[in-house]
């Protein structure tokens, strides 16, 4: 690769560390297992980046690559019967901190109650503020599938947050 390759490739990806770095973390559901799958992912798109034909797509591109990266890992534990990591684990802070970690391990929690599918969509669209459009590139479906997991995601967290509610409530009566 040449240093002018090398040089761009590294332009854009400062752009998306910060969100590629927690994305990894809630697919991995832990620091050190987040780390290890960014750096694979990054290394795998340094290698490829000669292959990308439109800069303006390397954000929806480095996920596809960080999430097909997770779910290969995904595959070859379960082949292992080797239990996979969950996203409810240690999530660690973003870089740019919007909530406190308990905040954080509350909503990876209401996060890992979602299906996969769901969750995911629901993380690159809501957390990462990509598109619907550029969210069915990532995870290879149609937009109107992921629109769907987006409607669905949203009514099972309204659900979730409902039944805390509740609880909360009979808490402070009892």
């Amino acid at each position: 690769m040449s240093d002018e390759s090398r040089a761009d490739f590294m332009t854009l990806y400062r752009d998306v560390h910060a969100r590629a770095s927690r994305f990894a973390r809630y697919l991995a559901g832990a620091e050190d297992a987040g780390e290890e799958l960014l750096a694979e992912s990054v290394a795998m798109a340094l290698e490829k980046f000669r292959h990308l034909r439109n800069q303006e797509r390397f954000g929806p591109w480095l996920f596809a690559i960080i999430r097909n990266r997770y779910r290969s890992a995904w595959r070859r534990y379960r082949l292992r019967k080797v239990e996979p990591l969950s996203v409810a684990g240690d999530v660690p802070a973003s870089d740019t901190r919007m909530m406190s970690p308990s905040d954080e391990a509350w909503l990876a929690g209401m996060l890992a109650a979602l299906p996969r599918a769901e969750r995911e969509a629901l993380m690159l669209h809501e957390l990462e503020g990509f598109s619907v459009r550029e969210t069915a590139r990532i995870v290879r479906a149609r937009v109107g599938a992921v629109k769907m997991r987006l409607v669905r995601a949203r009514r099972r967290l309204a659900k979730l947050l409902r039944a805390e509610t509740e609880r909360e409530v009979k808490d402070d009566e009892a």
